[in-house]
């Protein structure tokens, strides 16, 4: 594991606590959100890392994700434990608001979640008419450049 990842677990395990200690004040429940790391072996105790340069989750034995599947999993992995409708994503993640988007999230959904199936099958979530909700916290590491890299040499078809 990096250094980077090590910081950004660091500063998602700050947030978390942070939106925990403002849910508690507010009397509500805190939906068992947890920090922990990513093992060698790819098994989670809830806390994701998403590398930026790769474009996929490190430690997951999987293949690098396309921008559109990239973009809806940093967004769900930011706010995790939260369900988003179609068309709430395909207007925060895509910048679109006409049908078309949300057929886009929704294609772009189920390709994320096949890619997923293998090692994290239940990490994003779907449910009839509620939407789409991802079950950890992922944090993202971006490269050292600071930007997004330009497209992964391995394409898929």
């Amino acid at each position: 594991m990096t250094f980077q990842a090590v910081v950004a677990k660091a500063k998602l395990a700050l947030a978390l606590n942070n939106e925990e200690d403002e849910m508690q004040e507010r009397g509500q429940s805190a939906r068992g959100l947890s920090v922990g790391f990513t093992s060698d072996a790819g098994t989670t105790s809830g806390l994701l890392v998403l590398d930026v340069g790769e474009k996929r989750i490190l430690g997951v034995d999987m293949l690098p994700l396309l921008n559109g599947e990239f973009k809806l999993l940093m967004y769900l992995g930011r706010h995790a434990c939260r369900w988003h409708s179609r068309y709430s994503l395909s207007v925060h993640v895509y910048e679109r608001d006409d049908p078309a988007a949300r057929q886009l999230v929704s294609k772009y959904a189920s390709t994320l979640r096949k890619n997923l199936a293998k090692e994290l099958p239940a990490l994003i979530e779907v449910c009839r008419r509620r939407g789409y909700c991802c079950r950890q916290p992922i944090a993202v590491v971006e490269d050292e450049a600071g930007g997004e890299p330009a497209r992964p040499a391995l394409m898929r078809t």
